[in-house]
Formats: C-alpha cells, structure tokens, sequence
C-alpha cells in the first residue's frame, strides 16, 4: 500500500523560522529586542553554518555550531581568542557569543572574500599566509594542546566498523597512529595554531583576516603550515615557499621531507577524521570530500 508523503515545510516558512531565530540569537548577544531585516547564507562547512543578518542598518555574521566529531573551543574560549585576534588585525571583530544556541556572532567585514584552492596557492598569496600566520602564532592564548597520539587513536577506533570491512585500511591507521606519535616527540606545543586552514577561513579585503576559529590550540607552527599546504594542496616547490616565508632570515628548523611527513599525518587525519564523522552522522554526504579514497 502506498503511503501518503509527509509533507514539506513550504520555504517561505523555513525562511521566516530561520529569520526568527537569528533574530533571536542577536537579541541575546546584544542584550537587546533586535529586528532583522534580511538574512542570507555565507558559508556552510562541516562543523558550522554561517549567515549574514543585516539588522538596523549594521551587519553581523552569525556562526551555528553543528554536532561533530572531535575536540573543538567552547564558543567562550573561541570567543575570546577570535576577540584576541580581531585586535591583532587578524580576524573580524567579535560582538559575542550565545552558548544556549551554539552561537557566535562576529561583525561582517565588507569587501572581504574568501580565498580559493588556486588563490592560495599564489606565489604572492603564499607569502601573505606565512606573514599571517607569523602574526597568529604570537599571540598569547591558554589554549589545549594537540596529543596527535591520542587523537589519531581515536580517529581510528571511531572509524573502524566492527564487522571486519576495515582491513584493508589497518595499514594506513597503523601508519596514521605511527606519524601521530612520532610528531608529538618532535614537535612541542609553543603557538596559537589555527589548525582548520581551508581557503573559505581566510578573507581577503587587501589584508587578510581568519575565522573559524573552533579547532584552534596550541601547538607546533609546522602544524599550520602543514594545514595551509594540504588543505589547500600545495606542491613540493610552494611548501619550500612557505616555509621559507614564514622563517624569513632564519633558518626553517625541518627539512622538507618532514615538512612532507607532517602533511601525510594531516592527509591521514582528515581521512580517518571524516570517515568516523560520517559513522556517526545522519548525512554522511557532507564528509564525501574527505572520506573518498585512502591517501596513496
């Protein structure tokens, strides 16, 4: 017997509940009735959806947190980091943070753009990222520190079926696990590290500017550097770039080959990271782009 459809919330409706709720989201950051007068999407990612609220002639970017897997800031400890950062010049300023709605919210930073994959990989651009990046990984913070070790343990364990189907893929978690310990030997923990480096989390206006500051901690500045190259999939000659970059005068204290070798752990760690993710989620499609074939 056929059933009946469930019907669909019409989306004029959804538009109007997701209106009332930023609306609502900035009345209690602003501690104040608020009335909103146009709302449209900025970026969705894995972790978060964003949208510009435009509400009595000022614009805010709201960030909603979305369940995921792994250690990220509470949104007060993000908060507070990307106020830090937003008095460096290197991130928008910070208006507050609603922890009941999973929210932060941020001032909109007008002509500001997202980079892309090719936009970073620029040669310009690249030393504009090292300079960034320099600037970010002076600032002070109490952050936690990455244990790689750990968290490859647990990327793994949360990616394993159960059923046997993850043989082919012990060798990679075994190397994953291998990598992660022998980074948290070498490299201590001295910085402020973004640690979440996609093109889309760096905005451009004629200076650059970070958000999405949920995965922050301190860390090695390899790790960042490493991020900025696999996320945005810099080849051998721009990573020597970068690292060069960011230097400047001083000699870079890793060869390239470890530099490559800290790439293949964040290779390794967005794979198992994603293929856990999609586990526990009730869409897996939105892990597709890092859950697809295991590093070569």
């Amino acid at each position: 017997m056929r059933t009946r459809p469930r019907s669909k919330m019409p989306h004029t409706d959804r538009k109007h509940d997701l209106q009332r709720e930023l609306q609502a989201v900035l009345g209690r950051v602003l501690a104040r009735p608020v009335e909103v007068d146009a709302v449209s999407a900025v970026q969705h990612g894995v972790s978060n959806r964003s949208y510009l609220v435009t509400a009595e002639s000022v614009r805010y970017v709201v960030k909603l947190r979305q369940a995921g897997l792994g250690e990220v800031l509470d949104l007060q400890a993000e908060a507070e980091l990307m106020s830090r950062a937003a008095e460096a010049g290197l991130a928008p300023g910070i208006v507050g943070a609603d922890p009941d709605a999973g929210a932060l919210v941020s001032l909109y930073r007008r002509g500001a753009r997202p980079w892309t994959r090719p936009a970073a990989r620029e040669p310009r651009n690249i030393e504009r990222a090292a300079s960034l990046l320099r600037a970010l990984h002076a600032l002070p913070a109490a952050l936690r520190p990455l244990e790689c070790a750990a968290c490859a343990r647990a990327y793994v364990a949360a990616a394993a079926s159960g059923d046997g189907s993850a043989t082919a893929e012990k060798a990679l978690a075994a190397e994953f696990v291998a990598r992660a310990e022998d980074y948290d030997e070498r490299y201590p923990p001295t910085v402020v590290c973004h640690n979440d480096l996609i093109a889309d989390n760096i905005l451009d206006d004629g200076a650059l500017a970070l958000v999405d500051f949920e995965f922050a901690m301190r860390a090695a500045p390899i790790l960042d550097l490493a991020s900025f190259a696999t996320m945005n999939r810099l080849g051998a000659e721009a990573r020597r770039a970068l690292a060069g970059a960011y230097y400047r005068e001083r000699p870079v204290p890793f060869t390239a080959a470890d530099f490559d070798g800290v790439v293949r752990l964040l290779r390794l760690m967005a794979f198992f990271w994603a293929r856990a993710a999609a586990r526990e989620s009730d869409d897996p499609a939105r892990f597709s782009e890092f859950a697809g074939e295991p590093p070569a």
